[in-house]
């Protein structure tokens, strides 16, 4: 059986030359599936399972959770967001929170039982996903959340991918949308398009950068299929006829928001590596460079995130080894 290897790189995105520094090893973890990191520590999720390590000596300092319905316990996209004082971690049906040293505070459990969102502290309440149907379309919805989960102001709406008719819409332009120094950011338009908010839902500016969207040709539609066949076998075979590919990648693959920045990736390529944008939060561009990904399958890099200029992701590998990037 294959040994599965996972490479943290460290991109420094900020300069002239992008290239990859090897720092370590992290030890305990077999198929994560995401990553955040602050400026002390480095979280790292994998199966409903939560990793902390030490970003001195990169050395494992706790794990917690596990999936189950218990108060440290998760079901469905756990997602783990830093933020100063504490851990806020979502789950299906309910946020945690958790001290940075991975210590149990408490829960929240929605009053609506929403089975999967994903929210983000705003003011005194929340910005997060909802859903609405009307004259038999369904729409995905960015809304304002009360500190009780309670679903209050409509933000956004874009049709969903799924709808009733039974079509799966690959590669739709996704909705993202952060929150950071009391601000939201939206991608939820078509085009090179992210939105600035303030806690009422003001528009304050919106960046709106020309682009020339990139083709989605037949070859990539068959690498993706090929994938999904791969690994999915069983639901592929039942869904790949319900599959509508684009003309066209989105303008925007995703960004984050972190040290005063907003860092933008696109599906553009260049000499292997993908393009990102930096702006500053007034939205004036900063720089355009290329930077190396590496993807675990079509459209789907492994688990990587900004923090402080620098790019980490972590990588599976052929080596019996494990090292840290």
């Amino acid at each position: 059986m294959k040994k599965l290897i996972f490479i943290l790189l460290v991109l420094p995105i900020l300069v002239g030359t992008v290239f990859a520094e090897t720092l370590a090893t992290l030890t305990g973890i077999m198929k994560p599936e995401s990553i955040s990191i602050d400026d002390r520590q480095i979280y790292v999720m994998e199966n409903k399972k939560f990793f902390i390590y030490s970003l001195q000596d990169f050395k494992l300092k706790k794990k917690f959770g596990k999936e189950g319905e218990g108060p440290q316990e998760f079901k469905g996209m756990a997602h783990l967001i830093p933020l100063a004082d504490y851990l806020l971690i979502n789950s299906a049906g309910k946020i945690s929170y958790f001290t940075t040293n991975g210590d149990f505070i408490k829960e929240m459990k929605s009053p609506t039982g929403f089975t999967s969102s994903r929210f983000y502290p705003l003011d005194n309440g929340f910005v997060g996903r909802g859903s609405i149907q009307e004259q038999g379309i369904l729409y995905g919805t960015i809304n304002f959340f009360d500190e009780h989960l309670e679903k209050g102001k409509e933000l956004y709406r874009m049709k969903s991918t799924l709808q009733p008719d039974g079509k799966i819409e690959m590669l739709k332009q996704p909705f993202l949308y952060k929150t950071y120094k009391n601000k939201v950011y939206v991608a939820g338009k078509p085009g090179f398009i992210i939105d600035i908010l303030d806690h009422t839902g003001k528009l304050l500016l919106s960046i709106d950068q020309k682009y020339e969207k990139v083709k989605f040709t037949g070859d990539d539609e068959k690498k993706v299929r090929n994938a999904l066949r791969l690994l999915y076998k069983q639901q592929y075979e039942e869904l790949k006829h319900r599959l509508a590919f684009p003309g066209y990648y989105p303008e925007i693959g995703d960004f984050q928001v972190t040290d005063n920045k907003i860092y933008v990736f696109t599906w553009k390529v260049g000499n292997g590596s993908n393009e990102w944008f930096v702006y500053d939060l007034q939205g004036k561009l900063l720089k355009r460079l290329f930077v190396p990904l590496v993807f675990m399958m079509p459209l789907e890099p492994f688990p990587y995130t900004v923090n402080n200029g620098k790019l980490y992701q972590l990588i599976e590998s052929e080596d019996a080894k494990w090292e840290l990037k």
